[in-house]
């Protein structure tokens, strides 16, 4: 075991009992559960905290919303896989950003 999860004779002892990975897996997280080594969690697929640690915040942050005015997005494919997301205030923006790269590339 890590430094970080130490190990107990009886979870090794759980480990080594198991006889296939899906119950050697179950034996582990159910022991580490009962010595309240980490918070087994439906939510979510495969979610597990480490006891004692808040619980996370799932809010969105700040920085996670555009602060800016540029609110709408179009992605464009002007060449094989070249993409390009072009950002701005509205679609008539959007419109002329994109008539300005479909030229660019038609000089090309």
């Amino acid at each position: 075991m890590s430094e970080f999860i130490k190990g107990s004779k009886a979870l090794e002892d759980a480990v080594n009992a198991a006889d296939n990975f899906e119950a050697l897996r179950e034996a582990a997280l159910q022991h580490l559960a009962a010595e309240n080594k980490i918070v087994r969690s439906t939510e979510g697929f495969g979610q597990r905290r480490i006891a004692g640690e808040s619980e996370p915040d799932v809010s969105l942050s700040e920085s996670a919303v555009p602060q800016d005015q540029n609110r709408c997005l179009r992605v464009l494919y002007l060449r094989g896989n070249s993409r390009f997301e072009i950002y701005g205030p509205s679609e008539q923006d959007l419109d002329l950003q994109e008539e300005n790269l479909r030229a660019l590339y038609a000089r090309q």
